[in-house]
């Protein structure tokens, strides 16, 4: 049998088996306690820095301005665009390159005149033939006419004798009848006859001329009314015949003058040869070349730079904001930390385009309704007042268009103020006192602290609550100030009220947000919010 065993030899046994781990037990619990004291001093050093490093703001006078900040192009004050009449033509000079300066009436490009020339030598031999063409054709029809005019002339001629001849006839045979009517009434009052005997004595001679008058009576009245017919007849053919001359005239003169007429279009085109600047400006773009044809189109486009502006686009959110004449102030990468001046000069009345977002942003209270998505934008020329020599045309010029300007008024930033349930402003102003605290187990020194009998397990790793008091006079003390909101701008907002000064210390929100911490935040590693309202 096997002796009884050593008690010594058995606990050493089992000392032997738990050593390590118990060791490794040991170390971890110390390195536990270690790492939650790291941490809450920590904290706590970062709460005392926090505390004599909280951030703040004073009250400080300011000029605001609520503007529309947009961003534009800078153009030109005018445009021109210069083409000519001309196609099928060849260019022979170019005067200028893009970015010359010319003054209105330079010649900035000519074309070759050639063709032209010989063309006008043409149309002056034409001319010059159809000219003798129409004095030949203007001698016939002037003899045709003559000839019509006299040979009528002779016929009424004619007819009018015949009528001279018919009354003569006429005369003669009233004369007869007449002298007869009388020779037989003599004779009946003489005695020399009875009325029986003359009666029968002149009975038939008195009815012979009577007839013969009434002959020749119809006679005349035939004559005239056939020289009437003849006169008509001949006026008639007369103003044919002048119709016809005028117009054989006119036909030979029409032709020599279209000839004319072109050959003054060609030496009026002669000036279309040589094309000038219509107006002074810088040359932006010249689209031909030497040597090349030509057909049709923009030859050279000149711009006025004698002043600039910039053309933008405003959404209708903030449209009905913007007034001719207002102040806008013009920044350019160009003249670096420059402000320029400039007045709006145009506003278009229609929509002229759509976009997916707003191009402008209003810095004033509605900045977040005017973020909102709108589709019609309105064009906005902005005249520059400034001339500044670094200014080029296509620059991008960023905007503000100035809506309300204040001068000399009291402001903090805009996340400094806060707004309570009721909808009233206020501000968290800072005390004026400068307090000395201790924090416990971190490295910072104090005054004769307190000392205390016994030794504290959890002190010594900082996990206690018998500090809590002086870790929460730590923090800054302020309190909450009722404020008026005024105008605001795009960072700072104008307040005023009861003790509202210039220089007043006000919290920022970060610090709010930092000085919200407590001990058991310290304590026990939770994180903790802000209370009594937030910024606005």
């Amino acid at each position: 049998m096997e002796s009884s065993k050593n008690p010594a030899s058995v606990v050493g046994k089992l000392l032997s088996k738990i050593k390590v781990p118990l060791i490794l037990l040991l170390i971890a619990i110390v390195a536990f306690l270690g790492y939650k004291r790291y941490t809450v001093v920590k904290r706590a050093a970062n709460l005392e820095n926090m505390a004599k490093n909280k951030e703040s703001t004073l009250v400080e006078k300011r000029d605001l301005m609520s503007t529309i900040a947009t961003t534009g192009t800078i153009i030109s004050e005018s445009k021109r665009t210069v083409s000519a009449a001309l196609s099928n033509t060849k260019v022979e000079h170019v005067n200028v390159e893009v970015g010359d300066y010319v003054e209105a009436g330079d010649v900035i490009v000519s074309f070759t005149m050639d063709s032209i020339n010989r063309s006008i030598s043409d149309l002056e031999a034409d001319i010059a033939e159809s000219k003798s063409v129409q004095q030949i054709d203007s001698g016939g029809n002037e003899r045709e006419y003559y000839y019509s005019y006299g040979t009528e002339a002779i016929t009424i001629k004619e007819l009018q004798t015949k009528v001279e001849r018919a009354q003569k006839t006429l005369y003669e045979a009233c004369d007869e009848y007449g002298s007869l009517k009388r020779d037989k009434q003599a004779k009946i009052d003489s005695h020399e006859l009875t009325e029986e005997q003359a009666d029968e004595l002149y009975k038939d001679k008195i009815a012979a001329a009577y007839k013969a008058q009434e002959t020749a009576q119809q006679n005349l009245a035939d004559a005239n009314q056939a020289l009437q017919n003849e006169i008509y007849k001949g006026s008639n053919t007369l103003a044919n015949s002048t119709d016809t001359y005028n117009k054989n005239n006119l036909q030979a003169s029409d032709s020599t003058n279209k000839l004319e007429r072109e050959l003054r279009d060609y030496k009026e085109k002669l000036s279309d040869y040589k094309i000038v600047a219509p107006v002074s400006g810088l040359v932006t773009s010249v689209n031909v070349q030497e040597g090349n044809g030509f057909t049709s189109g923009t030859i050279a486009t000149i711009q006025n730079t004698d002043s600039y502006f910039v053309t933008t686009e405003i959404d209708e959110y903030d449209i009905p904001e913007v007034k001719l004449g207002q102040r806008v102030v013009i920044k350019t990468d160009a003249t670096r930390d420059t402000e320029l001046e400039g007045i709006v000069d145009e506003i278009a009345p229609t929509a002229t385009g759509s976009e997916s977002t707003n191009s402008t942003t209003t810095t004033s209270t509605s900045s977040a309704a005017s973020s909102s998505a709108s589709d019609a934008t309105y064009t906005v020329k902005i005249k520059i007042i400034d001339v500044d020599e670094r200014l080029k045309l296509g620059m991008t010029a960023k905007l503000s268009i100035v809506l309300e300007e204040r001068s000399g008024v009291l402001t903090v930033p805009y996340d400094a103020i806060y707004e309570n349930e009721a909808g009233e402003s206020f501000i968290y102003v800072y005390d004026d006192s400068d307090k000395k605290v201790v924090i416990p187990n971190s490295g910072t020194k104090a005054a004769a602290p307190e000392e205390k009998k016994g030794f504290s397990f959890s002190e010594f790793f900082g996990l206690g609550s018998d500090n809590k008091k002086e870790l929460e006079d730590l923090m800054p003390e302020k309190k909450e100030v009722a404020v008026t909101v005024g105008m605001e701008s795009d960072y700072y907002t104008e307040i005023s009220g009861n003790g509202i000064k210039e220089g007043l210390e006000v919290a920022l929100p970060e610090t709010e947000a930092k000085a919200e911490l407590t001990f058991e935040d310290l304590a026990n590693q939770r994180g903790g919010g802000p209370g009594g309202g937030g910024p606005r």
